[in-house]
């Protein structure tokens, strides 16, 4: 008796200091985090590309050209020797159609005020990145109204073939069945960039933004039921001296209305660096409160491919809009893109300068899970 009494009191102990002050319930308590070992369905490679022809012989490199539709430009070509790296083939034409069209979408404007380009690496360095080129984005002027704004857009775009520009009613019908995705790109903010550190932006109140990554889940055949999850790059006040760090959102897409933040995650200890090759990794899970998953992680880029990522969200969350009751995949995706209020193209132009960043090494899977050993700043 007297050692289960002691057993008792022991276990009561180790409860009481086990446990921390009690906190308010919140408005949308989190159900408990399962981390699946295994994605629902088997991992496929969609898509990749480094921006190389693969060999000099080849003239069905990557290049830019007229979007078929009409609307902003293409990609077009292949990589020799490199798995599933056909622009048309393996990203726009292949059975299932997922995919269905890609384009560069700048809204407005022409090429003196914004453009993409395949470039010779600018910045190559053998302890980084030292491939050949690069997708390079160029924000000179912002020349979009928004409101009573300005903003400016260069986005890499892919839709399904329900969102597809001109579906038809039939198109809308398909379902994208993209309910996982995955990517990784790495990125380079060039050391220009410190001219936006150096200034006010964001301006208190003005709503400004700079957006990298967006992801939607759109209801073709109706309104007011769409959300999406984005990746900008932010900072908690407008000091010179604060760094700019991150920031995931979901939202909900209203009917001509502002956007209803469902969650938001931002990770203040892990700063954004201009002048170094970093690597994005962004896993989506679509699904409620019970199953949904939205992850986004950062690794500086070197020679091997060994850095350890820096986990900056995962979010088990809802991920769709509260009223989207059947989802049927994810179908809009913007696996890189430039887009941002005027405020961030101003410290720029004042110095005769352009907001840039430069992409390589993007790849594009279903049904993989963020790579292991991930740790949180």
């Amino acid at each position: 008796m007297i050692k289960n009494n002691l057993l008792l009191g022991l276990l009561l102990l180790a409860t009481f200091f086990g446990c921390k002050k009690a906190t308010k319930t919140p408005l949308n308590p989190e159900p408990p985090v399962v981390i699946p070992s295994v994605p629902s369905k088997p991992e496929a490679l969609v898509f990749q590309s480094g921006f190389e022809p693969g060999m000099i012989t080849n003239t069905n490199y990557p290049q830019i050209v007229s979007n078929p539709t009409a609307q902003g430009e293409d990609i077009k070509g292949t990589t020799i020797n490199l798995a599933n790296s056909n622009w048309i083939d393996n990203l726009e034409t292949s059975s299932p159609v997922k995919y269905k069209m890609f384009r560069l979408n700048y809204e407005m404007g022409n090429y003196a005020d914004r453009r993409a380009e395949i470039i010779p690496n600018p910045v190559s360095d053998v302890n980084s990145n030292s491939s050949a080129n690069v997708l390079s984005f160029r924000l000179t002027n912002a020349v979009i109204p928004e409101g009573s704004v300005m903003k400016g857009r260069v986005a890499a775009e892919m839709f399904s073939q329900s969102l597809a520009p001109n579906a038809t009613t039939s198109d809308k019908a398909v379902s994208s069945d993209i309910r996982e995705y995955y990517q990784k790109v790495k990125f380079y903010l060039p050391t220009d960039f410190n001219l936006l550190q150096a200034s006010s932006f964001p301006i208190p109140g003005a709503g400004d933004w700079l957006l990298l990554w967006e992801f939607r889940n759109h209801v073709p055949t109706t309104t007011g039921k769409d959300s999406r999850i984005c990746v900008y790059i932010t900072r908690p006040n407008n000091l010179s001296t604060t760094k700019f760090n991150f920031i995931m959102t979901c939202d909900e897409m209203g009917v001509n209305s502002a956007p209803v933040n469902i969650w938001k995650v931002e990770n203040l200890n892990y700063k954004v660096t201009a002048g170094k090759w970093l690597e994005a990794e962004i896993y989506l899970k679509e699904g409620d409160i019970n199953s949904g998953r939205s992850y986004f992680a950062v690794r500086d880029v070197n020679a091997t491919n060994t850095g350890v990522w820096n986990k900056l969200c995962d979010k088990y969350a809802t991920n769709v809009h509260r009223l989207n009751t059947n989802p049927t995949g994810f179908n809009g995706f913007n696996p890189m893109k430039l887009y941002c209020s005027a405020a961030a193209v101003k410290p720029f132009q004042d110095a005769g300068k352009s907001l840039m960043i430069y992409w390589d090494d993007l790849e594009i899977h279903e049904n993989r899970l963020p790579t292991a050993g991930a740790i949180t700043p």
